[in-house]
């Protein structure tokens, strides 16, 4: 989430910055007399949107490729921890949408911007179009290199070195092809009729996109399953939620309730969530109820268990003391045991998933 989102709120500044550049680059720049080399407004926009696209699109590869390796390689320090599990998932979910609006924008606008150089080979000298150039190579190198020494810093701090080689050759490989793509474009010759080179970049930046999209996909959840985890969060919820009300439902009468019907209370405002995908309600059953007996306490009538040796002792003594102050009240003489069940789509066993089920840790669902 912090490359993509950085790489996004850095756009509005490296724009500003772009424009700003750009005039200073043009009233510095020798002017060649024979060649018009004002820009047209069309061509300013071309420009600047394929810098912005092209910034969003290497932003978003370098976050999907790199929530997708954390999520291959899992560290020690981390398993377990179910919440960054689903910041994995949500910062490749976000990258894939930038990639999907970004990358063919920027083929779109090269596509454009090919035809009309084509067309009027003047447009090769336009000023915007060197300094877009030098400016997107300018930005790309940097872009890399603060990420990779990112990288390096988390390696140093004691990252995995299963992480640090495949994101070091990420960015190696994203660095080299995009520097090598512009570099070619400076040096172009449009007078002649090459399709090869323009085509084959075009083939491996797709197959680069769409292969990425694929690997962080598959790494983390197709919709489909993305959807199954958040059905079974609801039923999470909703379970603790229904617990709450059966001990609710027990400190007011000191047994628990036969059936969840006998919990809603559309008065109060107390409803017996259902199942949200099924809405069949959830399963409850009653294992054991509380045997209620009177003797004295010292709260407002709620059951106390008979085997809390400190809250019997401190109400027998108060009792003693005071016995016309006490009250009497509801003790439970046993143990009110219920169970809730609900039919989950997805495997939530942190324990399993994890390793630490084998240092006898039952934790999960």
């Amino acid at each position: 989430m912090t490359i993509i989102l950085g790489t996004l709120l850095g756009l509005i500044p490296l724009t500003v910055l772009l424009l700003i550049g750009f005039g200073i680059f043009s009233f510095f720049k020798k002017k060649d007399v024979e060649v018009d080399q004002t820009p047209h407004a069309l061509d300013v926009t071309y420009y600047i949107g394929m810098f912005v696209a092209l910034v969003a699109s290497v932003g978003a590869l370098i976050g999907i490729l790199f929530a997708a390796i954390d999520h291959r390689f899992k560290d020690v320090l981390e398993m377990g921890n179910y919440y960054n599990e689903l910041q994995v998932g949500s910062d490749v979910r976000i990258s894939v949408a930038v990639l999907f609006v970004a990358f063919p924008v920027y083929l779109v606008l090269a596509w454009l911007l090919t035809g009309r150089i084509k067309t009027d080979m003047a447009r090769l000298k336009l000023t915007i179009r060197n300094f877009y150039l030098y400016a997107i190579i300018l930005v790309t190198a940097l872009t890399v290199a603060g990420n990779l020494i990112y990288v390096i810093y988390n390696f140093l701090s004691g990252e995995l070195f299963a992480r640090f080689a495949p994101k070091s050759l990420v960015l190696f490989v994203l660095a080299l092809f995009v520097l090598g793509y512009h570099i070619y474009l400076l040096r172009r010759d449009y007078s002649k009729e090459n399709k090869t080179a323009p085509i084959a970049f075009s083939v491996l930046a797709a197959l680069l996109v769409l292969g990425s999209v694929v690997y962080g996909i598959a790494e983390t959840g197709t919709p489909g399953e993305v959807r199954a985890r958040k059905l079974d969060d609801k039923r999470l919820q909703d379970l603790s939620q229904i617990q709450s009300l059966v001990l609710q439902k027990w400190q007011k009468d000191g047994v628990l309730p036969e059936s969840l019907a006998t919990l809603n209370n559309e008065l109060a405002g107390s409803i017996v969530p259902v199942d949200p995908k099924t809405k069949a309600v959830y399963e409850y059953k009653v294992i054991q109820n509380s045997e209620i007996d009177t003797g004295p306490i010292l709260g407002g009538g709620y059951p106390v268990p008979m085997y809390d040796g400190a809250m019997k002792d401190i109400a027998q003594t108060t009792a003693a003391a005071y016995p016309g102050a006490t009250r009497i009240g509801k003790i439970a003489k046993t143990d009110a045991i219920f169970e809730l069940c609900a039919t989950f789509e997805t495997d939530r066993d942190v324990a399993k998933q994890s390793g630490q089920d084998q240092y006898g840790y039952k934790g999960g669902v």
